[in-house]
Order: C-alpha cells, then structure tokens, then sequence
C-alpha cells in the first residue's frame, strides 16, 4: 500500500488525498453521532480513485499530448456553484488539470457531487463515483 503524500479538503463533505504514486483518493466524510450525546465522530469513505496511468490516458485523449510529468504535486478541491466538487492539480512541470467528480443520482455519498459522466475505476468505483480530467 502506498503512503499518503497529499491531503487536501474541500469546503465541505469532501477529502482529497494523492499518494507516493501520484493516484488520486477522493473521500467522503461522514459524521457519526456517539449514543445520545453531543459528541460524534467524523468517519472518512472512499468513493473513488484514479492512477496516475488512468489520468495520462484521460489527458493525452483531451489534449493529443503527453504529460511532461507523472507527478502530482498540488491539489485544490472545490465546491461548484451547481453543488458539483471539482478538483484542480498541478504536476511537477506546472500542468495544471481539472477533475470533476460524478455519480448517477443516487449513488454513493449523499454530498453534492451529483451528476454523469464516465471516468476511472478503482477501489471507490462500487460507490458509483468518478474522477474524470476535463482538461490540462
């Protein structure tokens, strides 16, 4: 397993995390109330994932160019207007790609994120969502 390299969140409901490899984690939180009290704990569900592999296919199908580097090095998740989450990266040569993330209506975590497309496959793929690169 690799280890975790990159950890960003979104204004709400929402993890993104990269690891040594340069896959893309996206997480849900969840809150968790304890018994009858005040108390809870939040609870984190991976909903999707994309290898960096997944990611150079998707861009070179855009875009008709490789990328200059397989390493990601910053992540920007954010909230759209219309609920959808969006990620931005930038790889070490300062390419900078946008990701959405969809689902079929009611699939997976109840967050904002809901909408179609197609996109990669990975451990969070049973949840129904993907991370799909839009552009570089």
């Amino acid at each position: 397993s690799s280890r975790l390299r990159l950890v960003a969140c979104a204004p709400h409901d929402y993890v993104v995390a990269v690891d040594d490899a340069s896959n893309l984690r996206l997480f849900g939180i969840r809150e968790q109330s304890l018994n009858r009290s005040s108390e809870s704990v939040s609870m984190l569900e991976e909903l999707a994932a994309i290898s960096i592999n997944e990611v150079s296919s998707q861009h070179l199908a855009l875009s008709k160019r490789h990328l200059s580097s397989r390493t990601i090095s910053h992540v920007f998740p954010s909230i759209g207007l219309d609920g959808q989450l969006r990620l931005r990266a930038v790889t070490a040569a300062g390419e900078r790609l946008l990701f959405i993330c969809s689902a079929p209506a009611g699939a997976g975590h109840s967050g904002g994120a809901a909408s179609s497309g197609a996109g990669g496959a990975g451990p969070g793929a049973a949840s129904g969502k993907e991370l799909r690169c839009l552009h570089g």
